[in-house]
């Protein structure tokens, strides 16, 4: 099962070296969510991160970037996936290098089960939340009946992704859903270590716990 970060909206203290160490110890995608930062401060941060990792993060805002930095790709946020579907052409361009470039990274943002299970575009996996109340956003509670969630990961040719309020006490619940991994955000980097957070969930991540019943 896979286990995403994503990064705080802003920058945190000592967050590049941070990521490094998550990368060191496991992490397979880092996702830059940071509606605020502005595109140099995205590059600088990218820049820093150590090489031989940059194939690995997934930005989600000034994606001409992608083409000039040597990311992994780009992440539609739900407002873009709604211009997609209405076949604006500044999204159709990376759906169309997507299916040129296989190995380049695209993943999306959903809040609708039944949207997703209308999608047809190469996604290598897409997000929905809030599936539990989120640690990050007060009030942002959970949207979704668990059982409905099930059926359409068991439906969908879409990997999914669940976020919102994913901890280690929520993974039994998880793994029952049947879907593709976990992204986290509040749970990180509200720890006082974000590293040794990311190993006890992702020990949790690889350990299915068929007891747990939805």
């Amino acid at each position: 099962m896979k286990l995403i970060v994503i990064s705080a909206p802003f920058p945190v203290p000592d967050e590049v070296n941070i990521v490094n160490r998550l990368f060191e110890t496991g992490l397979q995608y880092y996702h830059i969510r940071s509606p605020f930062v502005d595109s140099d401060t995205q590059r600088n941060f990218i820049q820093q991160v150590c090489e031989e990792y940059r194939c690995r993060i997934v930005i989600h805002q000034h994606y001409e970037m992608a083409e000039t930095q040597p990311i992994g790709g780009i992440h539609f946020k739900e407002n873009n996936v709604k211009l997609l579907m209405q076949g604006d052409p500044a999204y159709l361009y990376w759906v169309n290098h997507k299916l040129a470039h296989p190995d380049f990274h695209l993943s999306a943002s959903f809040h609708d089960l039944d949207v997703i299970l209308r999608a047809k575009e190469p996604y290598d996996y897409v997000f929905i939340s809030p599936v539990f109340e989120s640690i990050s956003k007060e009030g942002y509670t959970a949207s979704f009946n668990l059982s409905s969630l099930q059926r359409t990961a068991y439906l969908t040719k879409q990997k999914i992704i669940v976020m919102g309020g994913v901890e280690p006490d929520k993974m039994p619940i998880v793994h029952q859903l049947g879907v593709d991994g976990v992204a986290v955000l509040g749970y990180i980097w509200k720890s006082p270590d974000p590293v040794a957070a990311f190993l006890a969930l992702n020990e949790l991540c690889q350990k299915p716990n068929p007891s747990s019943l939805l």
